[in-house]
């Protein structure tokens, strides 16, 4: 049975990257239907999208009243197109992914989940240095890891050194043995699929943060509905990390992340599952 399956995404001043996305997308084979769902965060030069029209691929673009941020701005895109439309499944997506099969999206989706699988994640290949980024984490996170987390970001000094110490340990990682697949408690934010479930479940709560968090927003979601992440690592995708945060000020930075993680621990940490 032909499904519908949402693409969503969010420009922010990134009008080409979305089009090429859009010409990326529309090479991939697959037996549904597939609607490229564009939430205009910031755009520029707005007319650049009409290059869309030419593509053999549905498209929607959707202007929210504000600037929403990636996970909130791509729910939006999905909840306002989807009014009208039934769909199983949407996948959230950054604009800088290349997919290193034509039937990424056919493996992904050709198929039936189990009703207890919320949110699926595939191998992300970092193309600047091969390493994958799935599964984001295998484990939940202690409340004393998650309080020492928030101190980090807490003030610009702690910030920085949290963040030399995440590279530091992430080459030290590299070369360990990659996790088979199966259940894991978070896939990486930078491509994600969602069931229409999850969705009713993310729209109440991805407001409470901005740009940072999302990963561990999802997982705690899927675990309070008792529902699972489904790590599928045979299914490969590269991350080419053109992001538009790099405009975006550290001092920002550092506070979107301590105002997205005080929100984490408040609401999923401070009572015993």
């Amino acid at each position: 049975m032909k499904k519908t399956i949402l693409i969503s995404v969010a420009c922010y001043n990134n009008e080409d990257e979305i089009v090429s996305f859009g010409a990326h997308l529309s090479e991939q084979k697959t037996t549904n239907e597939i609607v490229y769902v564009i939430t205009l965060n910031s755009c520029k030069n707005r007319s650049k999208l009409t290059a869309l029209e030419n593509l053999p691929l549905k498209s929607a673009i959707i202007t929210p009243p504000e600037n929403l941020g990636y996970l909130h701005g791509c729910l939006y895109g999905i909840r306002t197109y989807s009014e009208n439309v039934a769909y199983d499944w949407a996948l959230i997506s950054n604009t800088d992914i290349t997919f290193l099969d034509k039937s990424y999206l056919e493996q992904l989706f050709d198929r039936d989940y189990d009703p207890d699988v919320w949110c699926l994640g595939t191998k992300v290949m970092l193309a600047t240095t091969g390493k994958n980024q799935n599964p984001f984490a295998l484990a939940r996170p202690s409340k004393f890891k998650m309080r020492i987390r928030k101190l980090f970001f807490s003030n610009m000094l702690f910030y920085n050194i949290y963040f030399k110490l995440s590279k530091l340990m992430a080459s030290i990682k590299r070369n360990q043995r990659e996790y088979a697949g199966g259940e894991v408690y978070a896939v990486h934010g930078s491509i994600f699929a969602v069931h229409r479930d999850l969705v009713t479940a993310l729209i109440h709560n991805a407001d409470k943060i901005f740009m940072y968090g999302e990963e561990i927003l999802i997982a705690e979601l899927v675990l309070e509905n008792e529902k699972k992440v489904l790590y599928t690592p045979s299914i490969s995708a590269n991350h080419n990390e053109n992001q538009v945060t790099g405009k975006i000020t550290t001092s920002r930075k550092q506070k979107w992340f301590l105002n997205s993680t005080k929100y984490l621990v408040d609401r999923f940490w401070n009572y015993k599952r």
